[in-house]
């Protein structure tokens, strides 16, 4: 078997639906593949899923962690690689044929791009992910421009939702998703291979459709929980290059200063932001104002993720603490 694709899902049918049936329409261009689903505690599609395509492997587990999903997905293939794929993503035409699995290479992936169906709110969104001045060094992850193939590729390029692994890395060298990580654990995974100098590459024609959130309320959770989470991670993992990660605290600071003192010389920093910001935009031929709000609530929600993220840390680190002294 050379590949095994693997999909976690929880409460998204339709979106489900969406992304095996891209999977049943692409040509494997001589590749033998199989898929693996699992229900994370979702039991209201299982068995319509299971009739609907009785060549895929289905599986239900009581709720979980998605990384303990992963985990437990893996213990299912038989690929020599392992394709992990969102529920709520789906595959370009001829996806399959730009893959590379006589590299060698231990772990490898491409970006997202926003369905071409999306609406504007979520066209807008996309095209915000993919700025570096919103996104930081993280942009191409979801870029749909970028042309440059990445040997010594990292977790600031890579994203879960279309990454390949060597199945060996987990069989044979015990890697795994860290389950205490309820986001971002493929971050954390990607840094231990780094450490022990696997060989890790970004394929920047090797995208896949990604839904983009819909609401600005989702949208700040989940961004917010991102931060929160890369708190954890870097918690566990510390290296001094992952301080770029927190500078959208010192934005945060800077930001809320400014809007109580409206006249202080901070306000020409986000000035200069925004012209920048709408300098970007029309570069990229875009005239939607909301891209340009976008970047705010992004850096914004991130930072006061962060900022939760820390305060969680901090009262953690004091009750350990005290344990120790009462004991």
């Amino acid at each position: 078997m050379n590949f095994s694709i693997v999909i976690i899902t929880y409460n998204r049918k339709k979106c489900l639906e969406r992304c095996l049936e891209s999977i049943k329409r692409n040509s494997s261009f001589g590749h033998q593949f199989e898929v693996i689903v699992v229900f994370n505690g979702e039991m209201s599609y299982f068995s319509s899923t299971k009739s609907d395509y009785p060549d895929y492997k289905l599986f239900y587990i009581p709720i979980t962690s998605p990384a303990q999903a992963r985990n437990y997905a893996v213990n299912k293939c038989s690929g020599d690689y392992l394709f992990f794929l969102d529920d709520d993503c789906f595959l370009p035409d001829n996806y399959f044929k730009s893959i590379q699995l006589n590299s060698g290479w231990d772990a490898f992936g491409g970006p997202d791009r926003t369905p071409l169906d999306a609406n504007s709110f979520e066209y807008s969104l996309g095209y915000a992910l993919s700025s570096p001045l919103c996104m930081g060094k993280t942009y191409k992850r979801h870029s749909s421009e970028s042309k440059s193939i990445i040997i010594d590729a990292d977790e600031s390029q890579l994203i879960l939702c279309n990454l390949w692994f060597k199945r060996k890395l987990f069989t044979d060298e015990k890697f795994q998703f860290p389950i205490n990580l309820f986001r971002n654990e493929e971050n954390f995974l990607l840094k231990e291979l780094k450490i022990q100098n696997k060989q890790i590459v970004y394929l920047p024609d090797m995208f896949v459709y990604h839904s983009r959130k819909s609401d600005l309320k989702s949208l700040a959770v989940t961004i917010a929980r991102s931060g929160e989470c890369r708190v954890k991670n870097f918690s566990q993992l510390p290296e001094i290059h992952e301080v770029i990660y927190f500078l959208p605290m010192i934005f945060l600071c800077f930001f809320l200063y400014w809007i109580f003192n409206p006249l202080s010389i901070l306000g020409y920093g986000f000035i200069i932001y925004t012209i920048s910001v709408v300098i970007y935009t029309l570069y990229k031929r875009q005239k939607k104002p909301m891209i340009i709000f976008l970047h705010y609530v992004i850096v914004v929600f991130y930072a006061l993720g962060l900022v939760i993220g820390f305060k969680k840390l901090i009262e953690s680190t004091f009750s350990k603490f005290f344990q120790r002294q009462i004991l």
